[in-house]
């Protein structure tokens, strides 16, 4: 009687290894069209769009304006100092703006007489 549970027992988890292999296949098959219909859904990752090229420019809103701080950082070991000319600017939304950064190489080779 020993022998027969553990013969079921056997029997069950091999079906039910048979059937989550057959799963992970079928979902293997269909998870190219289901990752392109989530792109044409959703506008993400696969899909690119494209703006038009006679798009009108965006307008400034009137009377909303947004304060922008500016932060400039070099990787370790580099031998520059790169900084924003203002550390913060308040702008209009939408309108056009021009931030300006300064960068001097403080490296022997490019540093001579305190002038580049």
């Amino acid at each position: 009687m020993a022998a027969l549970s553990a013969q079921n027992a056997n029997r069950r988890v091999a079906l039910i290894t048979a059937l989550m292999g057959a799963a992970m296949l079928a979902l293997a098959f269909a998870s190219v069209p289901l990752y392109r219909l989530f792109c044409q859904v959703t506008g993400f990752a696969g899909t690119t769009q494209r703006a038009a090229a006679d798009a009108p420019e965006p307008k400034p809103v009137p009377g909303k304006s947004i304060s922008i701080r500016f932060d400039a950082n070099t990787g370790g070991g580099i031998p520059w100092q790169f900084a924003p000319e203002k550390m913060t600017r308040t702008v209009t939304i939408g309108a056009r703006n021009i931030a300006f950064y300064k960068a001097t190489n403080m490296s022997a080779a490019g540093h001579r007489d305190g002038r580049l």
